[in-house]
């Protein structure tokens, strides 16, 4: 299946289920897809290469390095941190959980930081919440 138009660059899953996959790529795109879609046979979509991803977010102009779920998110939503070449760090939240518990497929950009040279990872530090961001200067 195309996740991107450009290679992938990065992979993350949910911390809750895992059921949710995140993938970023070259294009500066980061796609959240269903897991179950993804590998279940018997699904309309599934294996039909018409399998598409619940949420998009186009909020970098150059590659994705690096994607970071953050931890305790819970209360049925999942957020996310991705780096880029752009020099931004983008926090970005899955829509809340609906009763059956698969997301409700709204997303938002909770913020953006823009750093002084472009980035390569990002990480968090669960026992503090904070986050580190790697950039090409060191």
């Amino acid at each position: 299946w195309k996740a991107h138009y450009r290679p992938v660059t990065c992979l993350a899953f949910d911390k809750d289920d895992g059921a949710t996959l995140f993938t970023a790529g070259e294009d500066g795109v980061v796609n959240a897809w269903c897991l179950l879609d993804l590998v279940d046979q018997d699904c309309p979509s599934g294996g039909s290469g018409s399998i598409h991803p619940f949420q998009t977010w186009s909020e970098h102009q150059l590659p994705v390095t690096s994607l970071c779920v953050l931890p305790g998110s819970g209360r049925g939503s999942t957020r996310l941190v991705s780096s880029s070449l752009d020099r931004n760090l983008i926090i970005m939240e899955l829509g809340g959980a609906t009763s059956s518990k698969s997301f409700d497929g709204s997303g938002r950009t909770l913020a953006r930081m823009c750093l002084p040279s472009g980035l390569h990872t990002v990480v968090t530090d669960s026992s503090t919440g904070r986050l580190y961001g790697g950039g090409s200067d060191g």
